[in-house]
């Protein structure tokens, strides 16, 4: 399973300009699929969307904020997505078939 942390996000590279495209066709796959859940595809992105169009800047006139943003909630949001995909798409062991599963707890008495 990928680490998703932060950090590990940030060091593990990935920022030459075909890398920054692989992510974004990622991203795009990743948001219309129907594995990925809807909080995630709603929260990184559209907080990306509302922080460029955000009229506060931590540089102002200059779109260089802006565009570290968007292209670090990408990032954020493919490995999340990469994450959620992989949960959701591994074969559950105790799920075979169509058998109800009962969580319940048991100790053995001696007779």
């Amino acid at each position: 399973m990928r680490n998703t942390s932060f950090s590990s996000m940030l060091t593990r590279g990935g920022w030459r300009p075909s890398d920054i495209m692989r992510d974004l066709q990622r991203a795009s796959q990743l948001i219309v699929s129907r594995h990925v859940p809807m909080s995630l595809k709603l929260i990184l992105p559209l907080g990306a969307a509302i922080y460029w169009f955000f009229p506060l800047d931590l540089i102002p006139g200059l779109p260089f904020d802006d565009i570290a943003v968007v292209l670090l909630a990408v990032k954020l949001f493919v490995s999340m997505g990469d994450a959620a995909l992989s949960r959701d798409t591994t074969p559950d062991v105790a799920g075979k078939g169509d058998e109800p599963i009962v969580d319940t707890t048991w100790h053995v008495m001696d007779e």
